[in-house]
């Protein structure tokens, strides 16, 4: 088995992303829209980098009362319709049954 080394790489922290952004921002350099595409997907870059803070991430998202509820919904709509689609192929089966 190789003892391989990995370069591990920098670590941001979520004041240095913003930081850097905010720079492009007052410098006009970049549409806003730009800049916050930019962070976004610097986030996504980082969470893939670090289970810690994607782990992180998710939980303060998912902390968030509107977001809970959202999902909430979400699940229950998803169920309702499960149990449709459940329902139809019974109806189905019990037709080429009969």
């Amino acid at each position: 088995m190789l003892n391989e080394t990995r370069p591990v790489p920098p670590r941001y922290t979520i004041s240095d992303f913003f930081s850097s952004l905010l720079e492009l921002a007052r410098a006009n350099r970049r549409s806003i829209q730009s800049v916050v595409r930019n962070f976004f997907e610097r986030i996504a870059e980082e969470l893939g980098r670090s289970p810690e803070l994607a782990r992180a991430f998710i939980s303060s998202f998912l902390a968030g009362k509107g977001v809970r509820q959202l999902i909430d919904r979400n699940v229950s709509e998803v169920q309702r319709m499960a149990a449709q689609i459940v329902e139809i192929g019974q109806s189905a089966t019990k037709l080429i049954q009969s």
